[in-house]
């Protein structure tokens, strides 16, 4: 199993341009958790968290909850020009008006209202093999005794 402090170097050394990776895992009753690492223009490492928290069902709606969580996240540490990368494709869409899903209407109300606290946000897709240091994270809450960080 890999630790934080190798995902945290893996991050460092990982230097795709994107601000904010986020990534939800679930672990059956267990509940989900999430990770999410913060970069500059650069792909410098900058910050980086993760928690685990009461699982959902469907998996869109745990991957709306850490979104919320890290938009609060970077909100919290001061930054105003923000763009996230996830790798929910169905999430994206929903997020930047491309899709309904009446289901997640109060998830996207709270994601919208978040947006609106930053100067510039901005949403993307990335595939899973470039989420991966957000995805070692967010596997790695369940087995920590860390709730948030």
């Amino acid at each position: 199993m890999i630790e934080v402090t190798e995902a945290v170097e893996q991050a460092v050394i990982d230097t795709r341009e994107w601000i904010e990776n986020i990534a939800t895992s679930e672990q059956g009753t267990s509940g989900s958790r999430l990770g999410w690492i913060i970069r500059n223009s650069h792909g410098t490492f900058m910050e980086c968290g993760m928690s685990k928290f009461q699982g959902r069902a469907p998996v869109e709606e745990s991957e709306c909850t850490a979104l919320i969580w890290a938009l609060q996240s970077s909100w919290n540490l001061g930054y105003i020009k923000i763009e996230f990368d996830g790798d929910n494709l169905s999430i994206i869409r929903l997020i930047n008006g491309k899709a309904v899903n009446p289901r997640l209407r109060h998830y996207l109300d709270e994601i919208s209202h978040w947006h609106c606290m930053f100067t510039e946000v901005k949403f993307t897709f990335h595939h899973r093999e470039q989420n991966k240091c957000a995805d070692i994270l967010a596997r790695q809450a369940l087995t920590g005794p860390i709730h948030y960080t």
